[in-house]
Order: structure tokens, then C-alpha cells, then sequence
């Protein structure tokens, strides 16, 4: 009877488990991840106010930035069919 409880568990609560382990790793990434860049975009907005000595420059050439790497991106993806 052990023996049966154990396999059905192996094959049920066991793929189950990793699972929802995994699910809460990637969501962790996720938020650090969103957190970090959020951050180095802060960052890099006080440096380039710095540099340059105003804002409206700064945030002019992070959303050139920006620009240029969504135009890359949505050149690339895959449209739907």
C-alpha cells in the first residue's frame, strides 16, 4: 500500500511542487528585475542632469534611447497569424 501512495505521489504532488516553485522563482525575478532597471533609469537620468546641466536634455536623449530600442524591438517580434 506504501508503495502506491509513494508512486502517486511522485507522480502528482511532487511535479506539483516544482511547479509552483518555479512560478514563484520567476515571479521574484521578475519583480527584482523590474526594480533594478527601474532604478539604473533613475540613475541615469540624475547623471545625464548632471553632465549636462539641464533636465529637459537628459530626459530628451533617455527617450530617443527609448525610442530607438522600441522601434528595434517591434521590427523584430512576430506578427500574429
Amino acid at each position: 500500500m506504501e508503495s502506491i501512495v509513494s508512486a502517486v505521489r511522485d507522480k502528482t504532488i511532487v511535479p506539483a511542487e516544482r511547479l509552483a516553485r518555479n512560478i514563484g522563482l520567476v515571479v521574484l525575478a521578475g519583480i527584482v528585475s523590474f526594480a533594478i532597471f527601474t532604478l539604473f533609469v533613475i540613475l541615469l537620468v540624475r547623471v545625464l542632469t548632471i553632465a549636462t546641466g539641464e533636465a529637459w536634455i537628459a530626459e530628451l536623449v533617455l527617450a530617443g534611447i527609448f525610442l530607438v530600442v522600441g522601434a528595434i524591438l517591434w521590427g523584430v517580434r512576430k506578427p500574429r497569424s
